[in-house]
């Protein structure tokens, strides 16, 4: 069985089914808001995908994996990506050789040792970014210090303390790659449009288009999925006017569905044909 952990059938739910019906593929359905362990029985005949971020659907996945199901977590691997935090992803992906986005994890309420925080970030401006945000929420571009320390003292509490500030890369383009199974299934471009900071969302100042990468940058997303024990993720990559390309992050589950629009490809599917 081919199980989908979703809250919905919209979206990336309703492709991945579409995916396993074209395919007559058996799935099934896991909300984990309503989800009765007492109905299934689960082994490693099975393997499922999860659509949804919450965190019931997080420990629904860390169950079916524990029950031997397939998904996208290498089996191999020791790592559980549901349970990495911030760190330890940059960790991994910095022991391979990838650049990171440098990055502040604590982040405090005191003028003195915030202002040398972001003096090691090279100074204003700099990201606030409240962890577990998507689609370019929760992301914010600062440039002063009592800017900074208001709206810290609004979002550490708000986000529970998970609340990073990071180096603001001047950049006018963010690469989207999918990797899946070592190989890179799609690519888009966002563009800027404007000086907005915030990728993807309502409002967003930047356009899609349809790219294909040079190596170096394929390979930099390969590698990085595969530092965190995956089998498939959506990256995201700052190509830096300074000519540089930095790692923003890799998501698992990722918004697959927009790279499927913009380039054509039927990623859905390949997840499918992959986990089955």
């Amino acid at each position: 069985m081919f199980y989908i952990i979703s809250t919905n059938t919209l979206d990336a739910t309703k492709r991945l089914i579409d995916a396993c019906e074209k395919r007559n593929i058996n799935y099934q359905l896991l909300n984990p808001l309503t989800f009765d362990l007492n109905k299934n029985n689960f082994s490693d005949k099975d393997s499922f995908y999860r659509v949804s971020r919450i965190q019931r659907a997080r420990l629904l996945d860390d169950y079916l994996v524990d029950k031997g199901c397939v998904t996208v977590k290498k089996q191999e691997s020791k790592k559980n990506f549901s349970r990495l935090n911030t760190i330890e992803q940059n960790e991994l992906c910095e022991k391979q050789g990838i650049k990171c986005i440098p990055t502040i994890y604590f982040p405090v309420l005191n003028q003195n040792i915030l202002l040398k925080q972001v003096e090691n970030l090279n100074g204003f401006p700099v990201i606030v970014k409240e962890m577990g945000s998507s689609n370019g929420g929760g992301v914010m571009k600062i440039d002063s210090i009592s800017s900074l320390l208001s709206i810290l003292n609004i979002v550490l509490h708000s986000a529970r303390g998970d609340v990073v500030l990071k180096k603001y890369i001047e950049h006018d383009e963010q690469a989207r790659i999918v990797v899946l199974n070592g190989v890179v299934v799609g690519e888009k471009a966002n563009l800027r449009n404007s000086d907005d900071v915030i990728i993807g969302g309502a409002g967003t100042r930047f356009i899609s288009e349809k790219k294909e990468y040079p190596k170096e940058i394929r390979e930099m997303a390969i590698k990085a999925v595969e530092a965190l024990g995956l089998n498939f993720g959506g990256v995201d990559i700052l190509i830096g006017k300074d000519g540089k390309n930095y790692l923003a992050e890799v998501n698992m589950p990722c918004a697959f569905t927009y790279v499927e629009d913009v380039a054509g490809i039927d990623i859905a599917g390949k997840i499918v044909e992959f986990l089955k």
